[in-house]
């Protein structure tokens, strides 16, 4: 592996992760920039925008550009992220439109809105494509120096809301719920087909690991994010009524499930979620305007008594107070560094504080 010296020493710690284990020390990424490094601006043209997300020799360029000015200090390692929108295969559906921006923007399908079919798995939409070309392109390149992610195509639900927008999503709930487990269905079937096209890319082109981009995750088994950020908006019963199946049905398939809870709100189904044997793993957000992770220790040390595993992103002065106060065990600290100095000063703390609470 490419700028880790050490890589089968964080290797071991990853893969202890997932056993709800520990080595050494709690597991944790840092990574910070060398110099005044800066990733390249978002082009204004329309048409560089695309390329800029699509072109398979564009990302890799940038990306090893990126690993060559990044310090990668604890675990963390060179994880390529192909980015083509979140819950993004929304796209891979008929009528669903689409906009390159700063990220990739989804568009409801109208025709959907008016007379209710069911969402059309298109297998020539133009960004189911570009997913399967890009996995095969990207992996083909790393040969070993890096893991090329999996695409962010998790969350059904969420992928219901761009193809018919959000509010008519709500709306079906009540007015006809069977719609919405019938949708959610033939975009399960999407999801599952996907990941394991995906995952037989990987193998094919003898990527080893597997990976959650921007989590930083690392495990050698079928690895996928799991998440239902619209579940910010629905009762604990509406949950378990309409997106607990999926989230089951994935973590079935699936060896190394890691759920992404969106935001205190989905605090009302972390029961829920905890109940799920699939789940290895509970990525925890604060999202914008909330409180940071110490101000949720109940929840956070209750998903690790449940014997998750549990991921935080918090910043370099949040990892003192977050490691004293839980256990290292099956514990994941992703942390972003402002200098290598800041980065070896965030895994010595670790080093120093981890500990096993019971």
């Amino acid at each position: 592996m490419l700028y880790c010296d050490d890589w089968e020493r964080r290797r071991e710690r990853h893969m202890a992760l997932w056993e709800n284990e520990v080595i050494d020390r709690a597991c944790i990424s840092v990574k910070a920039p060398i110099g005044n490094w800066q990733p390249e601006s978002l082009p204004q043209d329309p048409k560089e925008l695309e390329k800029y997300w699509t072109d398979g020799e564009w990302i890799l360029q940038r990306f090893l550009d990126e690993c060559e000015h990044t310090y990668f200090a604890g675990d963390s390692y060179p994880s390529l992220r192909f980015n083509l929108g979140a819950a993004g295969h929304a796209g891979f559906f008929k009528g669903v439109g689409h906009e390159f921006r700063d990220t990739v923007w989804f568009f409801p399908n109208e025709a959907l809105l008016q007379d209710e079919r069911l969402p059309e798995f298109d297998e020539e939409a133009f960004l189911y494509k570009k997913t399967l070309e890009l996995a095969d392109y990207l992996s083909s390149e790393a040969k070993g120096d890096f893991v090329v992610s999996m695409p962010d195509i998790s969350g059904n639900i969420d992928a219901l809301a761009h193809i018919i927008s959000s509010t008519r999503v709500l709306e079906l709930f009540y007015e006809d719920p069977e719609y919405i487990e019938r949708a959610l269905d033939v975009i399960q079937q999407v999801y599952i087909e996907t990941c394991r096209d995906c995952f037989d890319i990987f193998e094919k082109n003898r990527q080893k690991g597997n990976s959650i981009g921007w989590m930083y995750t690392y495990c050698e088994g079928k690895h996928m994010q799991m998440q239902s950020d619209l579940s910010v908006m629905v009762s604990p019963q509406m949950f378990d009524d309409f997106l607990k199946k999926e989230l089951e049905e994935q973590a079935a398939f699936l060896e190394y499930g890691v759920y992404h809870l969106d935001g205190q709100e989905q605090r009302r189904h972390l029961d829920s979620l905890l109940s799920i044997d699939g789940i290895r793993m509970i990525q925890w957000t604060s999202v914008a305007g909330q409180p940071k992770p110490i101000a949720y220790l109940d929840s956070l040390k209750k998903i690790q008594s449940a014997g998750k595993g549990l991921l935080l992103m918090p910043s370099p002065e949040e990892v003192p107070e977050l490691i004293r106060n839980l256990s290292a065990k099956g514990l994941y600290l992703v942390v972003k560094a402002s200098t290598p100095e800041e980065a070896d000063a965030v895994v010595q703390c670790v080093e120093k504080e981890s500990r096993l609470i019971r």
